[in-house]
């Protein structure tokens, strides 16, 4: 069994999300555990970024 860490984003909506999941990294998360928004272009750009630093979101 394979534990992982997940980073909450509440609280630190305030942070570019670039910034934000740069910092999961940095800090060694897992992954974010966070609400996608609702508009497409918005979720379409966080799907990116977290596949790009290859996070898991939940």
């Amino acid at each position: 069994m394979t534990l992982e860490f997940f980073c909450p984003h509440w609280g630190s909506e305030e942070l570019p999300f670039e910034i934000f999941a740069e910092k999961v990294v940095a800090d060694g998360y897992d992954g974010i555990e966070m609400s996608l928004p609702l508009l497409i272009s918005e979720r379409k750009n966080i799907l990116s970024i977290i596949r790009k630093l290859m996070l898991t979101s939940t």
